[in-house]
């Protein structure tokens, strides 16, 4: 299934759009061959997704320079913590957060400010009551995964009460 954009944009329009990070986008093309792209031929936005390899903090801080055209984002297995935050932070366009059977440490979740952020999966991610209770920030949440992450079910409900309109799944 394509991936569908909000709107729809002349090439020009495109092309402007994409300049200012054309560079950078380039950088990252090359070293992460494969693993970002625009979401289609026509989308000013980007998708990072990788799930061969474990992206660290270090592949993290290289998105930095085009992180607010960043959309979408698959890693899986990822081993993160706050300092990966700042760049997440940088994404303000970023509605898909995929990091399922991932390493998040410490203070990760609760450094997160997304305030677009649609849907954040953390299955099979050990995650603590304390960090996860944290995501009840994250008012524009349509959905959230937890399952399999060990977050007590007091916490749970909690967070199925607060973020209103989200279908919390575990």
């Amino acid at each position: 299934v394509p991936e569908e954009e909000e709107h729809s944009l002349s090439e020009e329009e495109v092309a402007a759009l994409r300049e200012p990070y054309a560079p950078a986008f380039q950088a990252l093309m090359t070293e992460y061959e494969g693993r970002i792209r625009y979401l289609t031929a026509q989308s000013e936005y980007v998708i990072v997704t990788c799930f061969q390899e474990t992206w660290t903090d270090a592949e993290i801080q290289a998105l930095g320079p085009i992180a607010p055209i960043v959309k979408k984002v698959n890693l899986p297995a990822s081993k993160l913590t706050a300092t990966s935050a700042d760049v997440f932070n940088q994404m303000v366009n970023l509605e898909v957060l995929n990091l399922p059977e991932s390493e998040i440490g410490e203070g990760f979740l609760a450094a997160l400010n997304l305030p677009g952020l649609k849907r954040l999966n953390l299955f099979e991610t050990a995650l603590a009551d304390d960090d996860a209770a944290s995501l009840s920030r994250l008012t524009s949440l349509n959905s959230l995964y937890l399952g399999r992450s060990g977050v007590s079910e007091a916490v749970l409900n909690t967070l199925q009460e607060q973020l209103h309109g989200c279908l919390v799944i575990h």
